[in-house]
């Protein structure tokens, strides 16, 4: 499974990572780390989306909507 983002500059998994396919355990918790970046807060009018999809078959596994706000 690889994990893609409509935001890959802003949302994305570490170099050491991004170049790593995961593994999926059935029937358990797979803990999935991202890192979110932003430069501007204009970027953070549009939600994120964050997709895990399966290298073999290219099918959506995963998908998160990533609504990110900050405080003043």
């Amino acid at each position: 499974m690889r994990i893609h983002s409509n935001k890959p500059q802003s949302v994305f998994r570490s170099e050491g990572q991004a170049s790593q396919p995961m593994r999926l355990l059935p029937n358990s918790v797979n803990p999935i780390s991202v890192f979110a970046k932003f430069e501007s807060p204009t970027a953070l009018l549009t939600p994120s989306l964050v997709n895990a999809v399966d290298e073999n078959t290219g099918e959506l596994v995963y998908s998160w909507l990533l609504i990110i706000e900050t405080v003043a």
